[in-house]
């Protein structure tokens, strides 16, 4: 269904079902074209921890205090720190972590628990942070994750890390 605001001059196209219309997008005056209902996420996470395993951005993962939360159509879990895809789709997914001064670590992103990106690293001579990227091919229900790795027999103390991803089409 297409409807036109003339106050505003938006277009919108949506599901047209009486009473529970959803907009899927919009064309304002100027060409410019929003999707509202972009599934997308973004989550900032830090904490402290004296374990040498894994965890995961943007979870509640090993106590990690989570902030900052975007997240368009609720497809983001904090508690796993997954995104599950409601739609198939080419997906961006961008993950970033800095370990506490003297850790060791490396960062990749996870498709169904398995690594998709390229791994970045990080050598803890000071607070540095290391991040990397991925567009990546999901079906409807895969899940992606971004991962942190303490390596070399390292400790993490303290550590922060955000983990952002967004349907592209």
């Amino acid at each position: 269904v297409f409807k036109r605001n003339n106050a505003t001059g938006v277009t919108t196209i949506s599901n047209g079902y009486a009473g529970a219309a959803v907009d899927s997008l919009n064309i304002d005056l100027g060409g410019r074209v929003t999707t509202p209902n972009v599934p997308a996420f973004h989550c900032a996470s830090s904490g402290s921890n004296t374990s040498t395993g894994a965890f995961i951005l943007g979870s509640t993962d090993k106590g990690q205090s989570i902030s900052a939360v975007i997240n368009n159509g609720n497809h983001y879990n904090t508690g796993n720190g997954r995104f599950t895809a409601p739609v198939a789709g080419l997906y961006f997914f961008s993950a970033m972590a800095s370990p506490s001064q003297g850790a060791n670590s490396g960062i990749y992103i996870e498709k169904n628990g398995s690594q998709v990106s390229g791994a970045a690293y990080v050598y803890g001579q000071s607070y540095n942070g290391s991040s990397v990227s991925a567009v990546v091919q999901l079906a409807i229900g895969d899940y992606a994750m971004g991962v942190h790795v303490p390596f070399n027999g390292t400790t993490e103390g303290q550590y922060s890390g955000n983990f952002t991803g967004f349907l592209i089409g």
